[in-house]
């Protein structure tokens, strides 16, 4: 029996029309990707030149108006101040005689070095500084304090400095001490009798022993 050729017909029509319709489909998702490549191209694209077109006028307008940078800048330089730890212009003899002709003290001083204690590097009415006016019995006396690194007195000196101090003020001001130096010592007995003006001395007495030990130092070897 021969096949009904209008059965055949039929059937490469459907098969004609599943075969279009997915490549229709596949045409259609193709289109689909090049489209959305496109609009992801076209951002991208957009923004690098609105990027560029940003860049180069904010360098134009750096080059009409370049920022203005302030300079001036209120510095202070550190102020130093003369204290014990520095010292830039060292008292002179001069500064020390000043100093007792000014000041309404009657100071007596006596001032020697270790290596020679009876020879004063210096002395000012220095009657009556030692007790029972032997020197040895007083320097014994003040070898007998032990020693310190910091005086009993508001010294403006170098570090490094040791001390041994005895101070009476039961009737005036009476200080004997001792200045340890690496390879010396300083002794310096100082005494003031008046007792109406006991305060000013006190407060003078630190700059005079300060004067006294940079005077004796310029006779160290």
């Amino acid at each position: 029996m021969l096949p009904n050729p209008k059965n055949k017909n039929i059937k490469n029509l459907l098969d004609n029309s599943s075969e279009s319709t997915v490549n229709e489909a596949e045409i259609n998702l193709k289109k689909l990707k090049n489209k959305r490549k496109t609009i992801i191209f076209s951002l991208i694209l957009t923004a690098g030149l609105s990027f560029l077109f940003w860049s180069y006028r904010s360098i134009q307008s750096l080059i009409r108006s370049p920022p203005q940078f302030n300079f001036n800048l209120n510095l202070k330089l550190p102020k130093f101040s003369l204290n014990k730890n520095n010292q830039t212009t060292l008292p002179s003899p001069t500064d020390l005689s000043r100093f007792l002709q000014k000041s309404s003290i009657n100071w007596s001083i006596f001032v020697s070095l270790d290596s020679d204690y009876l020879n004063p590097v210096f002395e000012h009415a220095s009657g009556l500084l030692t007790i029972d006016n032997n020197l040895n019995t007083t320097i014994d006396k003040i070898k007998a304090i032990n020693k310190s690194s910091q005086s009993l007195v508001n010294l403006s000196l170098p570090e490094g400095l040791s001390f041994q101090e005895i101070i009476d003020i039961s009737k005036g001001v009476y200080y004997q001490g001792l200045v340890h130096l690496p390879k010396n010592k300083i002794l310096i007995l100082i005494k003031n009798n008046n007792l109406t003006n006991l305060s000013q001395a006190q407060t003078e007495l630190p700059l005079l022993i300060d004067l006294l030990y940079w005077h004796s130092v310029n006779f160290l070897n």
